[in-house]
C-alpha cells in the first residue's frame, strides 16, 4: 500500500441539476424558431447507366449546425464505394436553404438523376 493515501473513495454528490436558464438572446430565439419549423426530408437521387459503367448517388439535405446556422448538405459519389464527397453550404435562413435544395434537385433531375426508391 502506498503511503499517504487513504482508503476512502471520493463519491460525487448526486445533487439535482440546476434549473434551466430562461434565455432570451437572439441566438436562442433563432434556434427555437428553427426547431419549430418543418425541415424537409433528405432527397436521395441515383443515376445508373450500365452502358457507361455509371452508378452514382447524390443526397441533399437541409440541417441545423451546432452553431445554429442552416446548412444545405450535399453528399455524392459512386454507389457501393466507401466514403464519397460532402459539400456544405451555409445560409442565413431556412427558407434560403430549402430554395437551394430545390434548385440542386431540379438541376440533378435535368442531368438524368432519378429519385431513389
Amino acid at each position: 500500500m502506498l503511503t499517504g493515501m487513504s482508503r476512502a473513495a471520493h463519491i460525487p454528490s448526486l445533487a439535482p441539476a440546476a434549473a434551466p436558464v430562461n434565455a432570451t438572446s437572439a441566438e436562442h430565439v433563432r434556434a427555437a424558431t428553427l426547431a419549430d419549423e418543418q425541415v424537409p426530408a433528405p432527397v436521395r437521387l441515383t443515376r445508373i447507366d450500365p452502358s457507361r459503367n455509371m452508378k452514382r448517388f447524390y443526397t441533399v439535405a437541409v440541417e441545423v449546425t451546432l452553431f445554429d446556422d442552416v446548412a444545405c448538405t450535399r453528399t455524392y459519389g459512386r454507389i457501393g464505394e466507401r466514403g464519397g464527397r460532402v459539400m456544405v453550404g451555409l445560409f442565413e435562413t431556412q427558407g434560403e436553404a430549402v430554395a437551394a435544395l430545390g434548385r440542386i434537385v431540379d438541376a440533378k433531375l435535368a442531368r438524368g438523376y432519378r429519385r431513389a426508391e
